[in-house]
């Protein structure tokens, strides 16, 4: 429509003049919030209850804290009946006025009205306390008092409050409510119509006059009052509640429900919620009262029958072990409660738990052993437990007691299908559908008994029959589809689906079908589109995500199918196929965290799922979560014995933590279940390699080989322990295959990961590189990613960067056990003992049981002189494993180092008896010997460890020196001495600080030995420059000096000797006496 000039002029003086108003107010917010509360407040008086709240929160945008406005509000959503927000915004009100009774008092209705008793109470005594006349205060006191059931407390307050205030229709109207419990209906109606006279429109009156009726059965009085009510106040939960009662007492279960669906969220109380998530699970919409219920649960944990309610809930949504929990809460809080331990029973018997089922139904047997359900979920356990002849009388029993409930039937073909009777099986379920024609589910049983003996067409028959009692009987369409794919009619199935669909188009369950159909044709674009309509019609059909999810992954569209795998596990962070799929795409990215969080949260809420638990301690191994992997698996193992995987599992577990002793026997016990997983196979290789076992880890790879000639590992390790030297080739096929895969799927982090392993192996450092680099690149908190880094850091002898790669991964995970030891190597090497100590007491924190690392721990003690803490850490190691050298040789050294040469000399002794090869120990023990005098056994014990480690600088120096000591083979000494000097140049930093100075000092006092003094001369004062400290050097550099004839120098030497004479023997401390006064000092 075209506007003429003076159309359009008035429409900008109207727009301007808006305008300008909106700027007045808006220099003055106190006026515009003084207008909006104005014109609250004027819709409140009018029962404008909608208008009133809008107004009143624009208010309150101008001050949150106007208690005039939050009492406003408050007082509109109570005449709404929205009695939590109405709660909420009164207590608000009297945070910021404490001392206004009218605020008081219209908070305690509303916690009244929610049956909040004692914060109700609360308020009135408050109230009565500052005004102790107010008969409003016994009004609420009483009818908190009648709420809990102390009804002689709170009918004399009430009459007391009628006398002060008959005016109050309320307190009327509360009376009436005392006295209808109290059983004194004839005064009860008197109250009810006293409250109506005085306000006729007192809904919560008209209540208790429908319910006084109902209870005379007088239902078409009772439906007058209470549709009324409901015109007056349609969204109170009050009146829904006893609109649902009547049509329940009519028999119109629909009407009822629908009487409560109708009630927006915001009017539910405690109580309404109670009755609507009971009737969720009394109409088998089970999903829908694990929300409504779980919901009340966490918001009033003690609300003991909504638990209750709840663990039917969860044995509806088959799960079990949430159901587990539910009723054991509520068993703690009622212990003689029958029900109770009926439905934990239930729940164990669903979760495969049938012992502890019989032992909660053992407790209720007196109460409930006249029922025909006691004896039948007693059939159920033992049925279980294959307790077959037992539960075969009990469910006769419940037949006898019952002889016209189909229940015990479907028992019997229970059991008798257990026994493989297919064909009593059948006749019993046959009987069950006789007494009860109409329940799909025993149509479904009897298909698929049907179908095991071989009958499709009678199963078909069967299914048909499922699906013409309830069409929307899903588990009976997915049977009856499932038969006809299986015998190729995947077009009748569609066409069946399509009929349904038709019929019941706004169910989601039929286009799902229909998309898992298109789906077993190969038709990713079709299936597609059919889970998508599904989700049109409704967002939370999980099925219809979840398998859209699956589609959208088999063509690579990840980035799509996560935010459909997150919004399930948003809702359902147990549900176990989301999570799995979930964590695994996770993974496959490098997302180690995310995958954590999902799976974590998954398992909390399956307690002992047997795949989440196993997905969940894989995914903790291979972040290096070690421990927490051990604390998820040794309770299945516990548990489950034959749970073979969790097994396999825990060995790996324990060959990282470095207890290889204990992986094996975990290995050899999962062989002797069932000697034909591979896998296992292949990790007990690996473990006995460690060992050192070299033919044992060949014949266990060539067996991992032999079951699954697949495996890549297995085949590439077991090149490396048959031919290190020639396993050229089956690396460069391991890296052609990794190659090939990541052609395939380039968005695989662990595969590249691998790929970069491989390199690495191959000493192909660039291209190891730049693999983890894309690693890292794709997931910055791959562990992994840095250790390698670190590894082929150290392999260029970059060590710096190296330890900079290796402190990122203990940031990432502070208990990765690799790490911390490669740290510890690097600050050995650097000469920081103190650093490497505090790793390896890392290390033990994390894995007490890591020996080796004890070992090395006890012997940095001994360097560091900490002598007792080293003594103690290694007679720890000697404890746990008496036959362990390692721990008894550093035992003797810091020994040795204390001064106890007899224990020393039985510590070392006892590790060369238990390895004769392990020369450290033949050095250790040689130092006892000679330092207690016996020469020639020293000498025998460091020639042994020079036969064993020739390149030994340590041995080759005590040789040397207990030659030149005796004067003789001083050839001999020389060249050992001059080799071991030679040595040592070539050792890292830290160690050719420590060794140079008494290699020289041994090099020195040899050429001293054989009259080479100039030669002497050069050695050892090197020797002194780099250790000064030590008093024999500088004796016998003094000796040398007065032998070239430099008295004065040599006297200055052997005067520094003296003054650490200490570290003199007595004859050396004699002789430098005698020297130095022969040189005149």
């Amino acid at each position: 429509m075209r506007l003429n000039k003076g159309a359009f002029l008035w429409i900008l003086l109207v727009l301007g003049g808006l305008a300008l108003v909106g700027a007045g107010c808006a220099r003055d917010p106190e006026r515009l919030r003084q207008y909006y509360f104005e014109r609250g407040t004027r819709f409140l008086s009018e029962g404008k209850l909608n208008e009133a709240v809008i107004e009143l929160r624009n208010a309150l945008r101008f001050d949150q804290r106007d208690p005039r406005a939050l009492r406003a509000l408050g007082q509109a959503y109570l005449g709404k009946a929205w009695y939590a927000d109405a709660a909420r915004e009164l207590r608000r009100a009297v945070e910021v006025d404490p001392a206004s009774t009218p605020t008081r008092l219209l908070l305690a209705r509303s916690y009244l009205a929610l049956e909040f008793w004692p914060e109700a109470r609360a308020q009135g005594e408050l109230i009565q306390e500052r005004e102790p006349g107010n008969p409003h205060a016994s009004f609420v006191i009483g009818t908190a008092a009648a709420g809990t059931g102390d009804l002689k407390t709170g009918v004399p307050l009430l009459r007391e409050a009628v006398g002060r205030a008959p005016e109050a229709a309320e307190i009327h109207q509360a009376l009436g409510d005392a006295l209808t419990r109290q059983g004194d209906i004839q005064a009860a109606r008197r109250s009810y119509d006293a409250a109506l006279a005085l306000r006729p429109d007192n809904v919560d009156a008209l209540l208790g006059i429908g319910a006084l009726l109902l209870l005379e059965r007088r239902l078409e009085e009772a439906e007058n009052m209470l549709l009324r009510a409901r015109g007056l106040q349609p969204d109170s939960a009050s009146v829904r509640l006893a609109m649902y009662t009547l049509r329940a007492i009519q028999d119109r279960d629909a009407e009822a429900l629908a009487e409560l669906e109708a009630l927006p969220e915001a009017g539910w109380s405690p109580r309404f919620e109670l009755v609507l998530g009971e009737t969720y699970v009394r109409t088998g919409r089970y999903g829908r009262a694990a929300e409504v219920l779980g919901r009340l649960v966490r918001q009033f944990p003690t609300l003991t029958p909504a638990r209750y309610w709840f663990g039917y809930a969860s044995l509806g949504e088959n799960k079990p072990e949430r159901a587990v929990e539910a009723f054991q809460r509520v068993a703690s809080e009622m212990p003689q409660h029958p029900a109770t331990h009926y439905g934990l029973a239930s729940a164990y018997i669903h979760a495969g738990k049938p012992r502890e089922a019989l032992a909660e139904l053992g407790q209720v047997a007196r109460a409930l052993e006249r029922t025909p359900d006691y004896h039948l979920q007693r059939a159920r356990a033992l049925r279980l437990l294959d307790r077959l002849d037992e539960a075969q009388r009990a469910a006769e029993t419940a037949r006898q007691m019952a002889p016209g409930e189909h229940d015990a039937y479907a028992v019997l073909g229970q059991i008798f299908a257990a026994r493989k009777n297919l064909a009593k099986a059948t006749e019993m379920y046959g009987k069950a559908i006789e007494l009860q024609p109409k329940d799909p589910g025993l149509h479904l049983t009897l298909g698929q008994l049907l179908t095991l003996q071989n009958r499709p067409a009678d199963a078909l028959r069967a299914f048909d029959r499922a699906v013409e009692q309830n069409p929307r009987h899903e588990p009976s369409v997915n049977a009856k589809v499932a038969v006809l794919v299986e015998q190729g009619r995947i077009d009748e199935a569609l066409a069946l689906v399509a009929d349904l669909a038709k019929r019941d188009p706004t169910q989601p369950q039929w286009p799902t079908l229909t998309g898992g159909l298109h789906s077993r044709r190969g038709d990713a674009a079709r299936a597609e589109a059919e889970y998508r309509r599904a989700l049109k019609l409704s967002e939370q059909h999980v099925p219809a995500r979840f398998n859209l999810a699956r589609v959208l992954l088999s063509q690579r569209k990840e980035a799509e199918a996560m935010p459909h795998l997150q919004h399930i596990l948003d809702k359902d962070p147990g549900h176990v196929a989301a999570a799995t799929v979930a964590g695994r795409l996770f993974v496959k990215q490098g997302r180690y965290d995310r995958a954590g969080t999902v799976l974590e949260a998954a398992v909390r809420a399956n307690p002992g799922h047997p795949d989440l638990t196993l997905q969940l301690a894989g995914l903790n191994l291979a972040r290096g979560w070690v421990n927490e992997a051990v604390r998820g698996l040794f309770p299945m193992v516990e548990v489950r014995p034959d749970l073979l995987a969790a097994r396999t599992l825990l060995g790996v577990a324990h060959l990282q933590r470095g207890e290889v002793r204990d992986a094996i026997a975990h290995f050899e016990r999962v062989n002797a279940a069932n000697p034909r997983l591979a896998n296992n196979h292949y990790h007990l290789g690996r473990a006995r390699f460690l060992r050192g076992d070299g033919a044992g880890a060949r014949r266990s790879y060539e067996e991992a080989l032999r079951l699954e000639p697949r495996l890549a590992e297995a085949r590439l390790e077991l090149a490396l322990v048959t031919n290190p030297g020639g396993s050229e080739a089956a690396v460069t096929t391991r890296i052609r295959d990794l190659m090939a895969a990541l052609a395939r799927d380039p968005t695989d982090v662990p595969l590249r990961f691998s790929l970069a392993t491989a390199y690495l192996g191959a000493r192909r450092f660039k291209e190891a590189e730049a693999e983890l680099k894309r690693v890292l690149d794709a997931s910055s908190g791959f562990a992994g990613a840095y250790q390698h880094l670190a590894l082929l850091r150290r392999m260029e002898g970059r060590l710096d960067e190296a330890a900079e790669q290796l402190q990122m991964v203990t940031k990432l995970n502070p208990e990765h056990l690799g790490a911390r030891l490669l740290l510890a190597d690097y600050f050995e090497e650097r000469g920081n003992r103190e650093s490497a100590a505090a790793q390896l007491e890392q290390v033990l924190r994390v894995t007490p049981q890591r020996h080796d690392a004890r070992v090395r721990l006890a012997a940095l003690y001994g360097e560091m002189g900490r002598l007792e803490d080293g003594i103690t850490q290694a007679r720890t190691v000697v404890t746990a494993q008496p036959k362990s050298a390692a721990g008894r040789f550093v035992l003797g050294a810091v020994l040795l180092k204390r001064g106890d040469l007899a224990g020393a000399r039985q510590s070392l002794e006892a590790a060369v008896a238990l390895d004769p090869k392990l020369g450290s120990a033949h050095v250790a023990l040689g130092n006892v010997l000679e330092r207690g005098g016996d020469a020639e056994r020293a000498l025998d014990a460091y020639r042994r460890a020079l036969a064993l480690m020739p390149d030994s600088p340590l041995a080759l120096n005590n040789v040397a020196w207990l030659l030149a000591i005796r004067g003789r083979g001083m050839d001999e000494a020389l060249q050992l001495a001059q080799r071991a000097a030679a040595l040592a140049d070539r050792a890292s930093a830290a160690a050719r600080k420590s060794l140079r100075p008494p290699l020289l000092h041994t090099v020195g006092f040899v050429r001293y030995q054989r009259g080479e003094y100039p030669q002497a001369l050069q050695a050892l004062q090197e020797a002194v420059e780099l250790g000064g400290a030590n008093p024999l050097f500088h004796y016998h550099l003094g000796m040398t000096l007065r032998r070239l004839g430099r008295n004065t120098e040599a006297a200055s030497s052997i005067r520094r000797a003296l003054i650490r004479a200490e570290g003199l023997e007595a004859e050396q401390v004699k002789e430098a006496r005698r020297l130095l006064l022969e040189l005149g000092g």
